[in-house]
């Protein structure tokens, strides 16, 4: 009895959907995860067993759980899915450590990706505009997480180990760079549209059977973008992917698109930057062959095939952008009630366009961007002469002392002329600074300092101290300028514990809690799930969850990337590549370990790789 037989055997027993009657066949699952075609006494059924690897990344099994969510949503709208089956209300099953969803079998094939019918590029179209439409709304202009991928370093790791990627990482570099900048101003020029998204419905995701489409593996589903997935989906449709282009097909997933769901934008010429999406694949395929995301010799081959081939598609969509905007620019101008939408976006992005072009040369201009990280035990701190974080919150108590400069800042809906303060968790803030010098740390809310902030703007948005306590604790602050080290860093804290009026808070916590950050702090960050630590403890997830919000204040999830990202700062602090660091404790790449402390501290994602100085002060 094989592996894959005793794994469904068991699976099946377990959710009483019979005896195995004959053979386990695998069957395509993707590039991701394994399937194979189980038949029972009670049915035929496609039993997709996840990537062990891919359930360990922080987030994991909280994108699953929307995913599902949102699938039941497009269940209920009678879209033509094949959805996961449910048991006792949950469609993800755990056994063994190990995850699983079931399926009825359905009869088909997959799209055949060399002959692509102007029929089914029409049926794809539609059903993704049917999912656009069920619930798609202008939002308030966010941060964008843009891509920061260094392939400079990536090539010379690729060389030291001596990988079959390097020749195509050094063959191609000047253009992947410019790739991913043409995505990145692609991306800052999306109008802000949210809408439950299924990006991962590209041509294998659709099977046909007796002409009709059913689309399969929905676990990608989301709410983003619709204007960039329309485009990324449509391309993927017409042959880009195959690298047989053809236009008759890309106008006709349009035609299936627009007559389903109709937000009255044209402009997706401007946005062919979205194309190089690729990008972020590319990255993981390159951490994969390189043995970081996995020292499995299966998936570093794999890995090895997916960077050729990704890189390939990356080129050929250099080569064909002329005659894809072409077809873009034809697509039918919407009718009259879309007018003042286009206007507005077509402005919008015309300005947007302008302040990334301004932006670029002013950061062209600069030398250096300084950024010194103090790594504290209950917070982290920075001292920068530049900021720029569009409306965000998260789950941190923020403190913002400008020393020189005049900040554009913004607390809730009110603008702010204070030059000191504490912005309370989960309040929505945006800051742009330049040009002076900046002290701000965010802070755990069940520290004792948060805690004595949490009594202070007791429940408030904000938190202003007067100007004579500003001037103290700016004076205190500027000595670090000319000493990155621990004594001027200690001196302001010390300073302000004193101000706010914080002292030792003893912490009564609930044992189970106690032993939770014992475990924590000793881990090896291989998973972070929520549910292997509420299993350790003999909690249920959702228990944990609860308790540890009530107990420490601040929610699971978000200590949970705080410790991340501790450990990546540790190792950094002890000379491991950045790389490396991110990787270990369990982030994606080294652009999402960027992206995380941008959207969190508001550091310019490249130089905090690239530029900042880092000291432990615990």
């Amino acid at each position: 009895m094989n592996e894959e037989y005793k794994t469904a055997s068991a699976v099946f027993e377990k959710y009483g959907l019979g005896e195995i009657t004959g053979p386990v066949e695998p069957v395509s699952g993707g590039l991701m995860h394994k399937m194979y075609k189980v038949q029972t006494g009670s049915g035929t059924y496609a039993l997709k067993c996840l990537n062990p690897e891919i359930m360990k990344r922080p987030g994991a099994l909280a994108n699953f759980a929307a995913a599902e969510d949102l699938e039941r949503v497009l269940e209920e709208h009678g879209l033509p899915i094949v959805p996961a089956l449910s048991f006792d209300g949950k469609k993800m099953l755990l056994l063994e450590g190990r995850y699983f969803y079931i399926y009825n079998w359905q009869e088909g094939r997959i799209t055949d990706p060399r002959a692509i019918t102007k029929e089914q590029c029409f049926t794809a179209g539609e059903i993704l505009g049917k999912i656009h439409g069920i619930d798609s709304h202008n939002v308030e202009p966010e941060e964008p997480e843009i891509a920061a991928v260094d392939f400079s370093s990536y090539l010379q790791q690729a060389e030291e180990k001596r990988s079959p990627i390097a020749p195509y990482l050094k063959e191609d570099l000047d253009l992947l760079e410019k790739a991913q900048e043409a995505l990145n101003f692609a991306i800052c020029g999306l109008p802000p549209m949210r809408a439950i998204n299924n990006g991962d419905m590209d041509p294998k995701n659709i099977m046909w059977h007796n002409g009709q489409a059913h689309v399969i593996d929905l676990e990608c589903l989301n709410r983003g973008n619709p204007i960039a997935t329309c485009l990324d989906l449509a391309l993927q449709w017409s042959g880009t992917t195959e690298l047989d282009f053809k236009s008759e097909n890309l106008k006709a997933f349009f035609d299936g698109y627009l007559q389903a769901y109709d937000n009255g934008f044209r402009s997706y010429e401007d946005l062919y930057g979205i194309a190089y999406s690729w990008v972020a694949w590319l990255e993981y395929n390159i951490l994969r062959a390189l043995g970081i995301a996995s020292s499995r010799e299966e998936e570093i081959r794999l890995g090895e095939a997916e960077v050729r081939n990704t890189i390939g598609r990356i080129k050929y969509l250099h080569e064909i952008e002329d005659e894809v905007k072409k077809v873009l620019e034809e697509l039918p101008a919407p009718d009259g009630r879309w007018w003042g939408f286009l206007r507005e976006n077509s402005f919008s992005n015309r300005v947007r366009s302008s302040k990334i072009d301004s932006r670029r040369q002013r950061d062209n201009m600069r030398s250096k961007v300084m950024n010194r990280i103090y790594w504290d035990i209950d917070k982290i701190a920075s001292l920068t002469d530049h900021l720029e974080a569009a409306t965000h919150s998260h789950g941190m108590i923020q403190f913002f002392l400008f020393l020189e400069g005049v900040p554009e800042m913004k607390v809730g809906k009110e603008k702010i002329h204070d030059r000191c303060l504490f912005v309370n968790v989960n309040v929505k803030h945006a800051v742009r600074f330049h040009d002076g010098l900046l002290f701000t740390c965010v802070i755990e809310p069940a520290s004792d300092m948060g805690r004595k902030l949490s009594a202070l703007l007791s429940g408030k948005e904000y938190f202003a101290l007067e100007d004579a306590q500003a001037e103290e604790l700016a004076a205190l602050a500027r000595p670090m300028m000319d000493s990155f080290s621990k004594a001027p860093y200690t001196k302001l804290m010390q300073k302000l514990y004193e101000v706010i009026g914080a002292g030792p808070c003893e912490k009564h916590l609930d044992e189970r809690i106690t032993e939770f950050l014992s475990m924590l702090e000793n881990c090896s960050c291989t998973d972070h799930s929520i549910d292997h630590f509420a299993e350790e403890l003999h909690l249920s997830s959702s228990r944990l969850s609860h308790l540890f919000s009530e107990q420490v204040g601040i929610t699971l999830k978000d200590y949970l990337l705080l410790h991340q990202l501790e450990r990546v700062f540790q190792d950094i602090l002890s000379g491991r590549k950045i790389t490396d660091a991110a990787m270990d404790a369990g982030f994606d790449s080294p652009s999402h370990f960027a992206s995380t402390v941008k959207r969190l501290m508001g550091l310019p994602a490249r130089s905090t790789i690239k530029d900042s100085e880092f000291l432990k002060v615990y």
